[in-house]
């Protein structure tokens, strides 16, 4: 039987002084990490493309004083829907304010201050939300109350929402329906 004159020798892993296995040379650890860094800003780029932010709190209705450019609302938000229900006007469909009790709950609108009455539930479609000094609004023989009043969206889908700022001595109001007569209530503006 021969005999082998040869000596194996095993791949070594590099090790750092410590023993810890290195998978790169310590002569490229900065091209690593330079390869590293242009990796995880190229994913961020991507990850963020359509423009939202990590460092924005991002929902609806609420926003950060931190978050520049006063694109955001400020105001209070009220999620709005539409069901069966009975108020001053008799029983039928009516508003209901999330956070509030009952149908057609009467509001507090404070001068000066902004509020956004998000109609974006489905069952929102064919109520427009408006404002009027007269009870039950054009219904009641009255006109729309339009001063610091704005519209986005169709009642009903993603987006829509009545906003209104209440003006300095603003009156009472009363929000309704644009097409059906006694779905709304009083806004009280103190």
């Amino acid at each position: 039987m021969g005999t082998l004159s040869e000596t194996l020798t095993q791949p070594v892993t590099p090790r750092d002084a410590n023993g810890i296995a290195r998978s790169t040379p310590k002569a490229d650890r900065p091209a690593a990490k330079a390869a590293w860094a242009t990796w995880v800003s190229n994913w961020k780029s991507y990850t963020y493309a359509s423009g939202s932010n990590p460092g924005k709190f991002d929902h609806t209705g609420f926003t950060y004083s931190d978050e520049g450019g006063g694109g955001g609302f400020s105001g209070t938000t009220y999620t709005v829907t539409v069901a069966t229900g009975t108020n001053g006007y008799g029983t039928g469909n009516k508003y209901y304010i999330a956070g509030l009790s009952g149908a057609s709950p009467t509001l507090t609108l404070n001068e000066g201050s902004s509020y956004r009455f998000d109609q974006s539930d489905g069952s929102n479609s064919n109520h427009p939300f408006r404002f009027s000094t007269t009870a039950n609004g054009t219904h009641g023989g009255g006109s729309e109350y339009t001063t610091g009043v704005t519209y986005n969206g169709t009642p009903g889908n993603a987006g829509a929402y009545t906003q209104i700022t209440v003006a300095s001595g603003a009156p009472t109001l009363y929000y309704y329906c644009a097409f059906h007569s006694g779905m709304g209530g009083q806004a009280n503006t103190p």
